[in-house]
């Protein structure tokens, strides 16, 4: 919108606008000459008349003319509170404009909230029933839920009876796995034992059987034993004699006092390996059954050979004579 350039000068109006009164002063004759606007610049000075017109701004609408004649020579001085008037007129309504595009704007933007808060209205409604609709199922859903939680905690009960059961059983059935076990070593143990029974049983017959063999033949052995004992020592009292005459003939051959002192040194030989070796036959009957007779006691190689040969020949005829254990 633009202020008037003159005291003439005509404001213009938007044509969207509402119909709205104003004050314009225009020259007279310009009015009359339909309104030029090369001719609305007039001297202050001059003495024409000057009207004010109340027009009527609109499409189509009727323009209606209020007449005010104002003297040329009062126009210097009520220029001025003309110009403010205008001014304040046009302040007012610019103020009267923006009012009314404030109410305008007020009158739209409240019905769009009207509308806005209508559809709110019906959305807060849908949302209300579609939040009630899921309470309910939210409520049905915490009533499955619990019903569930209870069976399964009944599930649970039961599954924990159930592996009490079953594992009792296992342990009973291992339990009776190992006296099953137990029971088979045991009847296994006691077959083992019965055979060892009949084994020993028929080893101690046996035993017993060749235990009375063995002291039958000990028995005749020790008999022989006792005979060829006795031969010789019937045999080495012989051979002792014959060794005393022939140390007796040496005696008076060599007639050497140092010969027979060795010669009695060796007679007390002969005699003590004699004694040692009756005692080695009897000891040798009792624990060996090996008995070996050998002469130490010999003065000369002629009488230990004629010894050991007579001891030989008797010897050959006894059977020999097993350890017993």
């Amino acid at each position: 919108m633009e202020a008037p350039s003159g005291l003439g000068g005509a404001v213009p109006v938007p044509a969207s606008q509402a119909a709205k009164k104003e004050w314009r002063a225009i020259p007279e004759h310009s009015f009359r000459s339909n309104g030029s606007e090369e001719q609305e610049h007039v001297k202050l000075g001059q003495s024409a008349e000057r009207t004010i017109h109340e027009v009527q701004v609109g499409t189509g609408s009727r323009v209606d003319y209020c007449a005010i004649t104002i003297d040329a020579d009062d126009a210097e001085s009520n220029g001025d509170i003309l110009q403010q008037k205008l001014q304040e007129i046009m302040r007012q309504r610019e103020e009267l404009q923006q009012m009314e595009i404030e109410l305008q704007a007020r009158a739209i933007a409240r019905s769009e909230i009207l509308e806005v808060q209508n559809s709110f209205e019906v959305q807060l409604k849908e949302h209300m029933n579609i939040n009630a609709d899921l309470k309910e199922q939210l409520h049905e859903r915490e009533q499955s839920i619990l019903e569930l939680e209870r069976k399964l905690e009944e599930k649970d009960r039961e599954l924990r009876a159930m592996k009490i059961d079953t594992e009792a059983h296992r342990v009973a059935r291992e339990t009776i796995l190992f006296k099953d076990e137990q029971l088979r070593e045991a009847q296994s143990w006691v077959a083992r034992v019965q055979e060892m029974d009949a084994l020993q049983s028929s080893t101690n017959q046996s035993l017993q059987a060749e235990l009375r063999e063995r002291t039958e033949q000990f028995n005749q052995y020790w008999i022989g034993f006792q005979r060829q004992f006795v031969e010789m020592e019937h045999h080495h009292l012989q051979a002792i004699q014959q060794l005393q005459l022939e140390l007796a003939e040496a005696r008076k051959k060599n007639g050497n006092y140092e010969d027979g002192s060795r010669v009695s040194h060796e007679n007390s030989t002969d005699s003590s390996s004699y004694n040692g070796n009756q005692i080695n036959v009897i000891d040798g009957g009792k624990s060996n059954g090996h008995l070996g007779f050998a002469s130490n006691g010999s003065v000369d190689g002629t009488s230990s050979h004629v010894l050991s040969s007579s001891s030989s020949s008797k010897i050959e005829h006894a059977p020999s004579v097993p350890v017993v254990p």
